[in-house]
């Protein structure tokens, strides 16, 4: 623990103490889950139910267990930040939610139950304070596994799980045989609680509890639920003769459809409960996309069509990626390269996937906004150039961005300056749609990288190649940015290995022995040159610069440094890079625009003078520009949304 620099105290209970501490190497905030129990070996730690799931859990909806320590006899576990939980975040509000706000974090946490349902487990105690939120609840996350369970490890299971006024009425009548549906139910009262801002059944005991059920959705019958008229003869209990209030009566605020789906949740026979996956595609959520308005497009190929986008609700701007290919469930889109990789992948210096949503057969990625890519900007410097400090702290960014994505096991293989994304100062490494896992077995497909940034020896097919060709490619970049032409400007693989060859000299048994193996399995000879050298090509770039692009333009990938190593490269000493927080600027603008009678203009002033860092000339009035734009041509009928909810 000595990593971490404890700065205050979150909550406990019976179970320990969770600090909120900070990894002092990397200044990431991080949440630590003391445990009061006294273990004996890592190994005990390692087989804790929490664990042992979340190890097998990786989904942006569910939280992100980080690491177990085992330290003097004592175990601790560290999870992902997030700011508060949604009892937190309901007991803090002024106002209630709106149904738009209730069907966004709704959506995100059956996400993560089906996801977990899907996976072999279930929760067995959900309720609003085993929920965590982060901006305002436009992230949720599923937390707090510890009474979680194996769909398949074999009945009976205790009846003493899930909180009371969130404990599905099998387990009330001690039934040992319960499953996943009893996460469904206590999905229904969670809901219902949403819009009333009280618990739905909030009994003091379990025969209370099993009392204000029927007094909202009337007793059971023996043709509505015959195991449970069996159940409760087996403990000689009686339910109350009651017709119910009903769920209208309630929680009057919600609509028909969220009415009818809390009313499927929360039936008495756990079979009529949707599971998670069906309830995502209840009607309810069919308008889940049109909590958003597009401002314009950005992109598109092959792949499909990203577009500008803002958020109706919180005025957001966000980056919305349709993808052409067609997904026939939320499991199909959960199961892309892209989102398994980012949903393990949270880095400063790496964009965020903030949601996924699965609509009518088509996938959308919802990730952070920025403003533009490096390559955009790199046009934007035809004229003036980079400055090397420029340069330092862009490369410092992306290295940070790679070293954390290698080391959780992933490297990106199609690292190119449209795949960097900047705002502000701030770099991200974007794009993961090719991203593979370090461990995963051989051998890979050779059409990798887009060729100018492509490896050598994944020019010569080789299907063995390693988190290194992100290095060859960071080498090409960072000469690109000093020359603001790219290195290796070749039109085939050919004529790429001739341009690199022209450059960096031809490779020898000394330098690449299984290069030239790999070639000549291939009948291909090097041609036989010297190379110009990298001086020649980048004469602006300092001697320690030249040095860091020559070994990470090596022939021989064991040659190049690690992401990791590159950052400890002179070439960077005394370097540091603190994130703009100009964000808060923008947003007050975003409000102001939007909501104009509802927002004070001062709020822009205070921020702005708040703020101690420079924010980029004509960042702010460009987009004002184009929000202002947008909303014209909305009113005037000439734009329109994404169509996004509509039916095909």
């Amino acid at each position: 623990m000595d990593k971490f620099f404890i700065t205050k105290q979150l909550g406990g209970g019976s179970f320990g103490t969770v600090f909120e501490a900070q990894h002092q190497p990397t200044g990431e905030v991080v949440a630590v889950k003391y445990l009061r129990e006294t273990f004996s070996s890592f190994e005990q730690c390692l087989s804790l139910p929490e664990v042992q799931s979340l190890s097998k859990l990786r989904h942006p909806n569910i939280v992100q267990l980080k690491d177990v320590i085992f330290e003097n006899d004592s175990a601790f576990l560290v999870f992902e930040y997030m700011q508060s939980s949604l009892l937190d975040l309901m007991m803090k509000r002024r106002t209630k939610f709106t149904e738009e706000e209730v069907r966004s974090i709704c959506f995100q946490m059956f996400q993560g139950l089906a996801y977990m349902h899907r996976n072999g487990y279930f929760h067995r105690d959900l309720k609003p304070a085993n929920v965590l939120v982060k901006d305002g609840g436009r992230v949720v996350k599923i937390a707090d596994l510890g009474s979680a369970k194996e769909i398949d490890s074999p009945p009976p299971y205790t009846d003493y799980v899930t909180t009371r006024p969130y404990r599905a009425p099998e387990v009330l009548l001690r039934s040992g045989l319960y499953g996943p549906k009893v996460d469904m139910w206590a999905m229904g009262a969670i809901i219902a609680e949403m819009f009333s801002f009280r618990p739905l059944f909030p009994g003091e005991s379990a025969d209370d509890q099993m009392f204000k059920i029927c007094s909202v959705i009337g007793s059971p019958t023996w043709e509505s639920w015959p195991e449970g008229q069996l159940l409760a003869q087996n403990l000689n209990y009686r339910f109350p003769k009651i017709g119910g209030v009903g769920l209208s009566a309630m929680i009057p605020s919600a609509s028909r459809s969220a009415i009818q789906l809390i009313s499927s949740l929360c039936s008495w026979d756990p079979s009529a409960r949707p599971t998670a996956a069906e309830a995502l595609r209840h009607p309810f959520f069919r308008l889940i996309m049109e909590k958003f308005e597009m401002i314009k497009k950005l992109g598109g190929g092959a792949y499909g069509t990203v577009f500008a986008a803002l958020h109706k609700q919180t005025g957001e701007l966000v980056a919305i990626k349709k993808l052409n290919q067609r997904c026939s469930s939320l499991q199909q889109c959960l199961s892309l390269p892209e989102v398994q990789s980012l949903s393990k992948l949270n880095h400063p210096n790496i964009v965020q996937l903030k949601e996924v949503i699965a609509q009518y057969s088509s996938a959308y990625f919802v990730f952070e906004y920025m403003q533009s890519s490096l390559n955009d900007l790199i046009e934007t410097k035809r004229q003036t150039g980079f400055t090397e400090d420029e340069i330092r702290n862009i490369c410092y960014q992306m290295f940070q961005g790679l070293a954390s994505m290698h080391k959780t096991g992933y490297f990106h293989r199609d690292m190119k300056p449209e795949n960097v994304l900047v705002k502000e100062g701030a770099v991200k490494i974007g794009d993961l749609g090719s991203a593979k896992e370090i461990d995963s077995p051989p051998p890979y497909t050779d059409y990798v990288t887009t060729l100018w940034y492509r490896a050598p020896e994944v020019m010569l097919r080789s299907d063995r190649y390693c988190p290194k060709v992100d290095m060859w490619a960071m080498g090409a970049i960072m000469a690109e940015l000093f020359s603001l032409q790219p290195l290796f400007p070749g039109r085939s693989d050919a004529d790429q290995i001739f341009k690199i060859c022209s450059v960096i000299g031809r490779p020898t048994l000394g330098s690449w022995r299984n290069g030239l193996l790999l070639a000549r399995q291939m009948n291909y000879q090097f041609p036989q040159t010297d190379g110009f050298g990298l001086s020649a090509m980048i004469p602006s770039a300092s001697e320690s610069a030249i040095k860091l692009i020559s070994s990470l333009c090596s022939w021989d990938p064991s040659a190049r440094p690690t992401a990791a190593d590159a950052l400890k490269h002179p070439f960077f000493v005394g370097n540091y890079h603190v994130p703009s927080l100009g964000d808060k600027i923008i947003s007050c603008l975003r409000r102001i625009l939007l909501f104009p009678c509802s927002c004070d203009t001062s709020d822009l002033s205070r921020v702005a003078a708040s703020q101690q860092q420079l924010i980029l000339p004509g960042m702010i009035e460009a987009q004002a520009d184009m929000i202002v734009e947008w909303r014209s041509k909305v009113n005037n009928g000439v734009e329109d949304t994404f169509g996004f909810g509509k039916s095909p």
